[in-house]
């Protein structure tokens, strides 16, 4: 692991303002560290869970409301530097797609066994009504002809 603070170089909230924001080595998790050659590995073994962060947080949330809040994020190292790459996007923006496939689901799905269970019950109701319709056959047995 890197043991120094990272430092954020380019951000949309720092645009127009001459500011540098420092963002400690705690609230980055796994991150990979160039070794001699060019290989990227992670130094010791991680947990994946360990290597997650449930409630990440846009480092320059301190700048702003507009950067507050749950974050989804993936970090990269850039070639054989020290710098790194995080790309990020809101929690709520990002599992809007998938609340909305949901719904969709559920709708069309319900609309699908809607369908099924009313076909269903006029098939039965149908073999019910056609059993009490039919006409009676005729259990008198007349001559049909004497020879």
């Amino acid at each position: 692991m890197p043991r120094h603070d990272f430092t954020v170089v380019l951000h949309p909230a720092l645009e127009g303002i001459n500011r540098r924001l420092v963002v400690p080595l705690t609230r980055m998790r796994a991150v990979r560290e160039p070794l001699p050659g060019g290989a990227f590995i992670l130094r010791e073994t991680v947990p994946a869970l360990d290597g997650m962060n449930e409630d990440y947080r846009d480092p320059c949330e301190v700048l702003g409301p507009a950067w507050s809040g749950r974050w989804l994020a993936g970090f990269a190292p850039v070639g054989n530097t020290e710098c790194l790459v995080i790309v990020q996007q809101r929690y709520s923006d990002t599992l809007a797609l998938v609340r909305a496939l949901a719904r969709r689901f559920a709708f069309w799905g319900g609309l699908a066994v809607l369908a099924v269970a009313s076909g269903g019950w006029a098939g039965w109701r149908w073999t019910q009504q056609s059993k009490t319709e039919r006409p009676r056959e005729s259990t008198s047995s007349g001559n049909l002809g004497s020879a």
